[in-house]
């Protein structure tokens, strides 16, 4: 694999954010704190530690995290250069930090993968094939067994790199102990000279992002960093994985690593933009988990995939996206093929009641673990992705047909925009039969819709009863039908006006809530009940952009700002979830703080600046008048995302 060949340490360790691992080697190098007074030492920071996400490069170039000990908040830097990777602790603090110890520790992971042995002042890990060395130049640090100890207090800097002669034991007793130098002792020329490396590594990252407004880099970067802090190392597939939170794969139901994958494919565009092969590798894990029926499981992990059921069927909407923001045809090339069978199993697994429209469903598989369950109603609502949203609550499931007896809106029309996406990649390719077929699809599933869907009553398209009752339970998927060419221009208005900017349904100053405000379960706020969601907001933008109604979709830009804007600067959370009313993320445990659909918010935002249609026709928006009260404009916000920039220079 590409990031094996030069440099392999990356901070993709799941269990700490202040950890650089060599996944290859399976060896791990992360900082571990102790407080003297308190005796509280502690190893892993994860989630409730974090003060501030910061870059961390899929190429290892450059990373840092902002993260709290106590009310101690304390930054690691990691740049690599040369062949070598350094790393750079700094207190924001140091007042608060005069009794706390840096523990630098070296160890295998699993430990039977290599031996971990000293030699003077450095600690060095050697398996089979490779040796590496961990020092500190640093006259504060000293060595004790394999740990490297510092003041907090006073900037750490270590070195990792190659050792020489992997095969001769590297032991050796020194004649006496090295008595350390205290926290006041001045930097030294070496250390400076490093710290300057690791300047110049965070600056050349953060240069790559040029293209974005200064005044909005507050609110794109927490794409950038979202993105780069949940990848983490699969160790038994050999490969970083986008995952949706790190966490969730420490002690969850799931394993080491878990895979949803419509989430996923919504993001790849993200990450294509400013670098492909982090776009690549966080689509192909999931590509390599499909099925040879052409499903692509709702989930995967260690215990297995859901093979029962998908996920809403986004997928060919990812790659496409990813085409038209980067030019790479192998976005189209490498995976259309395997597109093409997603969407034929769709067809043939979820039409049970042969009207060309589909249902959510389940197939009648053995479950990889007993909370998963398949071929119930249960894992038919879990297809849908919003688990216990109302719309379904008083649904029939099928196990005749394997799916629900009800024609769904959001499904529909996500099918029927999977078939424009692969009419368009095919035309790419050159396919002229397919791009045909696929086109006369799109087509017919609008009509069905437009036909069987839309309640003129109601102003709005709803999911509907094999026995043609009507579902008046709605969700913001009902307007993904905008996604469809051929819909009626009426009927877009309508639902724009009567349901997606009424202040009594779908309205409001925060975007999107999942069910309306005169909805009975509106008010629980609970999980799927009521809730915003990012990743519905997001294929409602999309879907107003491609009915050309910009202004709806400005004003959903903006909405959705205002809904993560306060947690991502005071907080530095991206949450799964928000409450609809007060756009608190924190207000219950079931919205992890930082998870993929907490990105798509500012996301849509900036898409809404920097956009192609699904035609390739360019659409973009006025940053000043549409999103004025949202730029940074003294700098204060970048100032509160990238604290290290307020530092003086070491």
């Amino acid at each position: 694999m590409h990031w094996h060949a030069t440099n392999p340490w990356r901070c993709w360790e799941r269990t700490t954010l202040a950890g650089i691992l060599n996944g290859p080697d399976d060896l791990l190098v992360r900082v571990a704190l102790y407080d003297q007074r308190t005796r509280i030492y502690q190893s892993e920071f994860r989630w409730p530690a974090l003060d501030r996400l910061g870059p961390n490069d899929f190429g290892g170039r450059y990373s840092q995290v902002t993260l709290r000990f106590g009310d101690v908040r304390w930054s690691l830097e990691t740049a690599a250069d040369a062949g070598r990777v350094y790393l750079l602790v700094r207190c924001l603090t140091p007042e608060k930090a005069a009794h706390v110890q840096i523990r630098l520790e070296t160890l295998y992971v699993p430990e039977n993968r290599g031996q971990i042995v000293t030699r003077e002042e450095e600690v060095v890990a050697r398996s089979r094939t490779h040796a590496w060395r961990v020092r500190s130049p640093s006259p504060a640090a000293h060595r004790t067994g394999s740990t490297i100890t510092h003041p907090l207090s006073r900037p750490f800097i270590a070195v990792i790199e190659p050792a020489e002669d992997p095969g001769r034991r590297l032991e050796q007793r020194t004649a006496g102990e090295r008595v350390p130098g205290d926290a006041d002792t001045p930097l030294t020329p070496d250390e400076r000279a490093i710290a300057a490396r690791i300047g110049d590594a965070r600056r050349d990252y953060l240069g790559r992002f040029s293209y974005v407004p200064a005044e909005f880099w507050w609110a794109y970067a927490a794409v950038v960093y979202g993105l780069g802090w949940n990848m983490i190392w699969a160790a038994d597939r050999r490969e970083p994985l986008l995952v949706c939170s790190r966490d969730w794969c420490v002690h969850g139901n799931y394993g080491a690593w878990v895979l949803f994958n419509w989430d996923t494919f919504l993001l790849i565009p993200a990450a294509a933009e400013y670098d492909t092969a982090l776009a690549h590798q966080i689509a192909r894990p999931q590509m390599a988990v499909q099925t040879p029926e052409g499903l692509i499981p709702g989930i995967a992990s260690p215990l297995g995939v859901t093979a029962d059921r998908g996920m809403p069927p986004d997928a060919s909407y990812g790659f496409w996206k990813a085409y038209l923001r980067t030019g790479d045809r192998t976005f189209v090339e490498e995976y259309y093929n395997r597109l093409c069978r997603y969407h034929a199993w769709w067809r043939r697994n979820r039409d049970g009641n042969g009207d060309g429209l589909l249902e959510w469903g389940s197939n009648p598989t053995e479950p990889a673990h007993p909370q998963w369950q398949s071929h119930s109603f249960w894992a038919s609502r879990y297809e849908t992705g919003m688990d216990n949203h109302p719309m379904w609550d008083d649904v029939r499931f099928n196990p005749e047909t394997n799916t629900q007896e009800q024609s769904d809106v959001g499904l529909n029309a996500l099918h029927g925009l999977d078939a424009q996406c692969l009419g368009h990649m095919a035309e790419l390719l050159g396919r002229s039969e397919d791009a045909a077929m696929y086109r006369a699809r799109a087509a017919a599933t609008a009509q069905g819709v437009e036909r069987q869907l839309w309640n003129d009553e109601v102003g709005l398209w709803l999911s509907r009863d094999w026995n043609g009752a009507w579902n008046h339970r709605a969700s913001s998927c009902c307007f993904y039908p905008m996604f469809l060419r051929g819909v009626d221009r009426g009927h877009v208005d309508r639902a724009i006006r009567e349901h997606l900017q009424n202040p009594r349904r779908f309205g409001g100053p925060y975007a999107l809530p999942v069910s309306p405000k005169d909805d009975p379960a509106y008010a629980e706020q609970y999980y799927v009940r009521g809730r915003i969601w990012p990743a519905q907001a997001l294929l409602v933008h999309g879907a107003l952009r491609e009915a050309g109604r910009e202004d709806a979709a400005a004003a959903l830009a903006r909405g959705c700002l205002n809904t993560m804007k306060d947690e991502w600067l005071n907080e530095g959370h991206l949450h799964e979830n928000y409450h609809a009313e007060t756009a608190d993320g924190d207000d219950t445990p079931e919205s992890d703080p930082l998870y993929s659909f907490g990105m798509m918010l500012p996301l849509l935002a900036w898409y809404h600046i920097r956009e192609k249609k699904l035609d390739g026709t360019v659409c973009t928006g006025d940053l000043e008048r549409e999103f004025g009260e949202f730029l940074d404009r003294d700098g204060s916000w970048r100032a509160r995302i990238d604290p290290l920039d307020g530092l003086p220079s070491l």
